[in-house]
């Protein structure tokens, strides 16, 4: 069951660098490439991402996913993790 894309600004080199990281921790892993897949067999959720570099935008479409997880709780997610102040 796919989710609609959604599109987050802001997201310099740091912010990706934590997104890797933080959604490692969660089980899911996320390439070091400017676009590709972000997946995890354990929970089973697929989707794909494109992230600027120049324009700090990056866009993010779950492709596959459990019936009983929500999208929102999946975007919640990452969302918390781009606005996570990466200072400490």
């Amino acid at each position: 069951m796919a989710c609609e894309e959604k599109v987050y600004e802001g997201v310099d080199a740091e912010k990706m660098k934590n997104i890797r990281i933080e959604l490692g921790k969660l089980g899911l892993q996320v390439p070091e490439t400017d676009t590709g897949k972000i997946t995890s067999a354990q929970i089973g959720v697929e989707a794909d991402f494109t992230w600027n570099p120049e324009t700090q935008i990056i866009k993010v479409k779950v492709l596959e996913k459990p019936f009983f997880l929500p999208c929102a709780f999946i975007y919640s997610r990452l969302e918390q993790t781009i606005n996570q102040d990466s200072s400490g």
